[in-house]
């Protein structure tokens, strides 16, 4: 039966192997558990080994695995989730196993329920620190009801433990609750840690996967070029803040920016000086936005700004800084620098709205309209201005508000 328990600690170290080293998972994560996983394999390949088992040697050995190997599944977790493994975590635990192994060497009978309580504990506070971090993690991504399974493997060892303790106490002869396989003692401890490190396994898994799915999510709403949001972000983002806006009223306000002249940039310098202009850009504007802002890029040279609880003046106050930081600021390329300028539009939402895509309509008439007036320049749809007739635009026709 440890037989078996081995083979399939062994095969969880293998296959956290083949993430990390193929796949290329996180590799410090998947070496520090299949490391763990290993060493567990190994301490349960001498204890079901009969060349092994008569070794006097082996308890202290097995005891040293045991423990290092859950201190190196939480290593994996720390670096999983990015964060430093306090130095207890660590050291407790391999100072608590020295002390037991000590014990066994200077008081072989007389400490044995003194080792078994102090291995319990250097065991149990890794496990527990594993799990502790997991569920944090877990619960963030939404997974949180899986947390519990990773508080199996640190239950089942304080629980055979504890019955060890408690029957030996009573009197129970000490052969009838070993690991060696000739007990049933051995045989239900171990279908008991085939479970546990089942499950603690499986979350270990699900963390892996919430972590990508995750990562899939950002990706899918991250430009790749500049790392700001997208489209799809932006969209979502402006549904519901026009949402909000039909609900409180609180007003709000889209800045369409758009980079002068950008063919003339890929065409003189070609399309890797462009993306990097796009992304200096990205930058500036970055700087220059307010708290509670949203800056995305929506296509191409193209960018756009959601400025919630906003009204069109503060909103001029915004694009005049950004297109002013950017005209201001010269890009180098190379053994070049190249000055870029902005256009910019802004739109208002208007209480008659149903959708965002008259607001939308309203931040390109005015964009388009500060390119026809010359480029480097702001313009308001004054349309959001209560009695103000709507700008005419060759390109779009705005709706005015009423």
């Amino acid at each position: 039966m440890i037989a078996a328990l081995s083979i399939q600690l062994m095969l969880y170290s293998a296959a956290w192997l083949l993430l990390g080293g193929v796949f290329g998972l996180q590799r410090r994560s998947m070496v520090a558990w299949a490391v763990g996983w290993g060493a567990l394999g190994v301490a349960t390949f001498l204890l079901s080994h009969d060349a092994f088992k008569g070794w006097p040697h082996t308890p202290a050995v097995v005891n040293l695995l045991v423990v290092f190997a859950f201190v190196s599944l939480l290593w994996g977790v720390c670096a999983f989730t990015r964060q430093a493994p306090h130095w207890t975590e660590t050291w407790l635990p391999l100072a608590g196993v020295f002390v037991v192994d000590v014990m066994r060497y200077a008081w072989t009978d007389e400490s044995t329920m003194l080792r078994w309580v102090f291995f319990t504990l250097a065991l149990t506070w890794p496990v527990l620190r594993i799990s502790r971090r997991v569920q944090s993690s877990l619960q963030a991504s939404g997974y949180g009801r899986l947390a519990a399974l990773v508080y199996l493997p640190a239950f089942v060892t304080v629980l055979i433990f504890f019955v060890r303790v408690v029957a030996i106490s009573m009197g129970a002869p000490l052969s009838q609750f070993s690991f060696d396989d000739r007990s049933a003692f051995s045989d239900i401890s171990t279908i008991a840690f085939f479970l546990a490190s089942g499950a603690f396994n499986f979350v270990l898994a699900s963390l892996v996967i919430s972590k990508l799915v995750e990562r899939l999510r950002q990706l899918s709403l991250t430009d790749e070029l500049t790392k700001l949001p997208n489209r799809r972000y932006m969209m979502n983002l402006l549904e519901s803040e026009h949402a909000r806006f039909r609900r409180s009223g609180s007003n709000y306000v889209i800045l369409m920016i758009d980079v002068d002249h950008f063919k003339r940039v890929n065409d003189s310098l070609g399309h890797s000086a462009g993306d990097q202009v796009l992304r200096a850009l990205a930058k500036v504007m970055a700087e220059q936005v307010r708290t509670g802002d949203h800056l995305a890029r929506i296509g191409g040279e193209e960018f756009m700004i959601l400025a919630p609880g906003t009204g069109l003046q503060a909103a001029q106050i915004l694009a005049e800084r950004i297109r002013n930081s950017i005209a201001a600021r010269a890009i180098p390329l190379g053994a070049t620098e190249k000055s870029v300028t902005v256009s910019i539009g802004a739109g208002i939402a208007c209480p008659q709205d149903a959708d965002i895509h008259a607001v939308m309509q309203r931040a390109d008439a005015a964009l388009y309209q500060a390119k026809a007036n010359g480029r480097n320049r702001t313009e308001m749809s004054l349309e959001g201005t209560e009695g103000a007739p709507p700008r005419a635009s060759p390109h779009v026709t705005a709706p005015a508000c009423t």
